[in-house]
């Protein structure tokens, strides 16, 4: 009821919550995955990413700005590891 999923595999048995629209769109998904790449500091980058994209997508400067800004974050963090 509240769109959060279960944290737990052994939950989607039970078949109340199999049921739901929610568990139904999330069983399509997962046949689905996405993998994310490793490195140590991957964290770091994404924080440092996150808030310029973030302004993008919530109109505040433009897609170009947002993603340029991004890749700027991105490099200076990147820069400290090589």
């Amino acid at each position: 009821k509240t769109g959060w999923l279960p944290v737990r595999q052994s939950v989607f048995d039970d078949s109340e919550v199999s049921a739901t629209e929610l568990a139904k769109h999330y069983a399509e998904q997962v046949q689905y995955p996405g993998k994310r790449y490793g490195s140590p500091y991957y964290q770091e980058m994404a924080k440092a990413m996150a808030p310029h994209l973030q302004d993008a997508i919530n109109g505040k400067i433009s897609v170009d700005e947002g993603l340029a800004a991004a890749e700027e974050a991105a490099a200076e963090v990147a820069a400290k590891y090589q």
